[in-house]
């Protein structure tokens, strides 16, 4: 049987084997990069304040205080342990004075910013009170870097599974509890505080 060949121009086009590979690699490598954004935004966002890091995204309304935490003052401290940065566990608990804990993360701006008012603080009751910065579920080198940028001088620890925080009714960062001399907690704020305010709770823990 006689065919007949189709001038070029009538012949129907050939897919490109590798420019729909091509195709195919962009968009998957677009959907990453949109995951991630996405990832990113979701862990970041708290709840419309830009003072604070909100660390559990299924927190409610229901019992929280406009979602920074579950109002824990007036509670006796349990029995916590957390981390020092050499590996040792250690408990959590006053000695003989009251104890500031400061809970925060390398990736919240707001912890960066109020660190330097946590060690002014610090500096100026000494021995008056104990002060403790927790880094909450992160890597110690993180934490350890964030030390240096900032330059504290007070004591640090971790809580790499976020308990101890939980704890204490946290929800986002950064976080400030003071516990009397006798255990019991006297004062809950979520998010960054100024260091006059923080010097204000200090001496309402002094009674001052």
């Amino acid at each position: 049987m006689d065919t007949t060949s189709l001038p070029p121009d009538d012949r129907p086009p050939v897919a490109s084997p590798r420019r729909a590979h091509r195709g195919l690699l962009w968009a998957a490598a677009l959907a990453v990069v949109v995951l991630a954004i996405a990832t990113v935004v979701a862990f970041t966002a708290g709840d419309g304040d830009d003072d604070v890091l909100r660390l559990d995204p299924n927190a409610t309304d229901s019992g929280r205080d406009g979602l920074t935490g579950t109002d824990v003052t007036g509670d006796q401290l349990p029995t916590l342990t957390y981390e020092t940065f050499a590996g040792d566990t250690v408990t959590l608990t006053p000695d003989g004075r009251p104890l500031l804990v400061n809970f925060w993360s390398s990736i919240c701006v707001p912890c960066v910013t109020e660190m330097p008012a946590l060690e002014q603080v610090w500096q100026a009751n000494a021995g008056a009170i104990d002060l403790i910065g927790i880094q909450v579920a992160e890597n110690a080198g993180r934490g350890e870097a964030m030390v240096e940028q900032t330059g504290v001088t007070y004591p640090v620890g971790r809580d790499p599974s976020g308990d101890v925080f939980q704890a204490l009714g946290g929800a986002q960062l950064p976080r400030t509890v003071i516990i009397g001399a006798d255990g019991t907690v006297e004062y809950v704020h979520t998010g960054a505080l100024t260091a006059d305010e923080v010097q204000a709770a200090v001496d309402d823990a002094l009674g001052s």
